[in-house]
């Protein structure tokens, strides 16, 4: 018997590996990494348009063009925030009572709403006009 063999699956189950071959993260922290990506995906798709449309603009209507092309991020990034916060409230509603899982879900709120943001105000203007 080779002298660390019996010790490896109590190393891996330390590490957070399920096997030898990948990582795997966590519920929570996976969750949270896709609603950061999402909020990312949000600010890129509202506020890069507005940047190129404010310094190149044109006569004509080429901001139309510009949010146009912009409009699916949009929905992915809400898309993303949806998912996120679903599998996220559905982790910490099977978790421990602690302070970390009752900051969390407040943390997760806000960057879901901060993904669907791009929406929220696009609605806004279309239902202000």
């Amino acid at each position: 018997m080779q002298p660390g063999k019996r010790f490896s699956p109590s190393i891996f189950k330390v590490a957070g590996w399920r096997t030898r071959g990948a990582l795997v993260l966590e519920d929570r922290v996976a969750s949270m990494l896709f609603l950061v990506c999402s909020t990312v995906i949000a600010a890129i798709g509202y506020w890069y348009p507005w940047y190129l449309s404010t310094y190149h603009a044109s006569p004509d209507d080429r901001y139309g063009f510009v949010i146009m092309n912009a409009l699916p991020f949009y929905f992915i990034g809400a898309g993303i925030a949806v998912v996120a916060l679903f599998r996220l409230m559905r982790v910490v509603a099977q978790a421990q009572r602690s302070a970390a899982n009752g900051v969390l879900p407040l943390c997760a709120v806000l960057l879901a709403l901060i993904g669907f943001s791009p929406l929220l105000m696009v609605g806004w203007r279309l239902l202000s006009l």
